[in-house]
């Protein structure tokens, strides 16, 4: 009977309808504004926001989630075990870590949203590989002898493909859906043009001698094959299987160039392919880096030694002691690891006024990777040092300013790459492999 009357009261009365709504809004302002509050940070007495300082992270992801408290506000949960330990979650979009109090905030770039793609070590460079696509929205990663298609800003699986040898090297097409993987000598060097959406081969270059590359305008596989006779040919697939001799060659393919324009060879030789000219005849190589402006190349020699070109330039030669080096994308600067005695040192170098500065010095440490944000300002540099854990160091080039440092590891990174977009870092180690959010300020 009670309940009978306050229903009638309920549905004949409009103020009481009304006085209902506007007391379940209240309630729900109330619940929402400690979570807005927490995400914004701090307020000083006037009310106006306490920036966030310029903070490091020194301490490991496992770690931090251990100190966060529970998500009350509807924040995903972390995934960890242990460091390093992530729960396989394949198939389905990969939580992030749980949030600490502020991301890692620095003059130059927002850090955060660091996430596990995948448990897939990579303890070495020799262990595997992995490649965004130009959008930076897919991530392929090579390993034990099948390939995965990751999309990066959802984290999940979207396709994986199964090969006869372990894949040394990995190339996107001009567009999303189509992937290019060379695998080892033991399966023949066999190049594959994948179509990712229905995983089917859509052509294939046995062979291949060296690396690969896109023509990416013409939407074709550049590579270098060998006959048993020993002879080689600069050989153009289409995914369509049409395939044309570009040139003739006596040595295997070290580089190319992003557009597909210029290619490097073993003996030394630097072609730039749509004038068919040779550009450039260097002492016969190791390997070889090639940036399109100029072009610019970083080579390094049979013998260990390091050397730069660039068009117009008389090449010169790096110190004996150089461990690493790296050309930023314009090819102005160069970036290389010496060692001094039981320390190594990060050095910057110009190539127009060949002014040097060093940017750090590590007390026995080791610097096992390292990649140019695609702008080429900033650089990031994973060490590893005897009494710290792995950590990932920031530097903006312009400045020679130490913009912090992120550690989310218990083993050494061995494999660093940004997304073409600049948005993502991508880097692979023992621990597995790691997506960092990178937000340019």
């Amino acid at each position: 009977m009670i309940d009978y009357k306050l229903q009638s009261s309920f549905n004949n009365s409009p103020a009481m309808r009304s006085w209902l709504w506007i007391s379940l809004l209240m309630l729900f302002g109330l619940l929402t504004a400690g979570c807005v509050a927490s995400d914004q940070g701090a307020q000083d007495a006037s009310g106006a926001p306490i920036p966030a300082p310029a903070i490091s992270t020194t301490s490991s992801a496992a770690e931090k989630a251990s100190q966060t408290p529970g998500c009350e506000c509807g924040c995903d949960s972390t995934v960890f075990s242990g460091v390093g330990t992530p729960e396989p979650l394949a198939g389905r979009p990969l939580p992030r870590l749980a949030p600490t109090a502020s991301p890692v905030m620095v003059t130059a770039i927002t850090v955060e949203n660091v996430r596990f793609i995948e448990p897939i070590a990579l303890p070495s460079r020799e262990d595997g590989v992995f490649r965004f696509q130009d959008d930076g929205n897919s991530l392929a990663i090579s390993n034990d002898r099948r390939t995965r298609v990751f999309d990066a800003p959802k984290f999940y699986e979207r396709q994986e493909f199964i090969h006869d040898a372990m894949v040394r090297m990995l190339a996107f097409g001009p567009e999303d859906s189509t992937l290019a993987t060379l695998e080892g000598p033991e399966a023949n060097g066999q190049a594959i043009i994948w179509d990712i959406r229905d995983r089917q081969s859509l052509a294939s270059l046995n062979h291949v001698w060296g690396v690969m590359g896109w023509l990416k305008k013409s939407a074709a596989l550049l590579a270098v094959t060998r006959t048993p006779s020993g002879e080689g040919a600069l050989t153009r697939l289409t995914p369509r299987g049409e395939m044309t001799t570009v040139m003739r060659v006596n040595a295997k393919l070290l580089a190319t160039s992003e557009d597909g324009r210029y290619v490097l060879l073993q003996n030394g030789e630097l072609w730039d392919v749509m004038q068919g000219q040779l550009m450039h005849q260097a002492p016969r190589l190791q390997a070889g880096f090639l940036v399109t402006p100029g072009p610019a190349l970083l080579f390094l020699k049979e013998d260990g030694e390091w050397g730069v070109w660039r068009k117009g330039e008389k090449a010169f030669f790096l110190d004996p002691d150089i461990d690493m080096a790296l050309l930023d994308p314009s090819g102005k600067t160069l970036v290389f690891v010496q060692r001094a005695e039981n320390d190594v040192l990060l050095v910057q170098k110009s190539l127009n006024d060949d002014e040097e500065r060093i940017l750090w010095r590590g007390r026995g440490g080791r610097i096992t990777a390292m990649a140019f944000h695609p702008q080429g300002r900033l650089l990031a540099v994973a060490t590893a040092e005897p009494k710290d854990a792995p950590q990932i160091r920031w530097w903006d080039l312009a400045t020679g300013q130490a913009l912090g440092e992120s550690s989310a590891f218990q083993y050494e990174v061995s494999h660093m790459v940004f997304s073409p977009d600049g948005r993502r870092l991508a880097t692979g180690g023992e621990d597995g492999v790691l997506i960092w959010g990178v937000a340019a300020q």
